[in-house]
């Protein structure tokens, strides 16, 4: 009798063969960066517009969603899109399997933050002295409930569905595919940390993408990832502004 007649849970497998290849999903990532800039010019987003600057970034990933659901839909041949991009069903069981990824993941950011710390203490600085990174300033500068608000629902709702979409499933996969499990996790970490425009933070940004991955690979589902990017994000809304640290 097999698993699936002995009523166990299936084994987590992320979509092994997706109908696009690499050169599409990197245009793809290219048209998003782009519709992010068309959109805070649209939209006349100065960098203290923080309000104009949520909007474009909505309005852009959500253009940039709806892209990615077309096309993969029109190179479907018929299979249901939200297979192929690995939004299988995600039950308590799945995603419990992933509880290891997120603790090794969480030490390895903690140490990398702590040896970054540091480094900078031997050279003569501190964190205050470093540029914040952008959804740091993005939170801290929220000065209203109702711009605060939004601010969150882009920090934990938007941007992890985005990205998740782009890196770890449209990105990712076709990688994955050609070059197999870890040189797929490396290039797109790489990539994931690159477009971040945040150098400060480059050795944490990659951790955080490689336990993405991770969290795919262990659970089958994208909605691993998704959460614990979400998570992420909120936590550090929590830091900022629950528990008044520096912004």
């Amino acid at each position: 009798m097999t698993e699936a007649q002995q009523g166990s849970p299936e084994p987590p497998e992320v979509p092994r063969r997706v109908p696009w290849g690499v050169p599409e999903a990197l245009a793809l990532l290219a048209c998003g960066l782009a519709l992010q800039t068309v959109a805070a010019i649209l939209v006349g987003a100065g960098e203290d517009d923080l309000a104009g600057q949520l909007a474009a970034a909505t309005a852009a990933n959500a253009l940039l969603l709806a892209l990615v659901w077309g096309l993969v839909r029109h190179w479907s041949g018929g299979v249901p899109v939200g297979r192929l991009l690995g939004f299988r069903r995600a039950g308590w069981g799945r995603m419990l399997r992933g509880w290891r990824v997120l603790a090794a993941g969480a030490l390895a950011y903690v140490g990398i933050a702590l040896a970054v710390g540091v480094a900078l203490y031997a050279m003569g600085t501190d964190w205050e002295q470093v540029p914040a990174q952008p959804l740091v300033r993005m939170i801290g500068g929220a000065e209203s409930p109702r711009l605060l608000a939004f601010a969150c629902v882009v920090a934990v709702l938007v941007a992890p569905v985005a990205e998740e979409v782009v890196f770890r499933s449209l990105l990712y996969l076709p990688l994955r595919a050609r070059l197999g499990v870890i040189p797929a996790a490396l290039i797109i970490s790489a990539a994931f940390a690159a477009v971040h425009f945040y150098p400060w933070g480059v050795a944490n940004l990659v951790v955080l993408s490689l336990t993405f991955v991770a969290l795919f690979e262990r659970t089958g589902t994208l909605w691993a990832p998704i959460a614990a990017h979400a998570a992420y994000n909120g936590l550090i809304i929590v830091v900022i502004r629950g528990l008044g640290l520096p912004r």
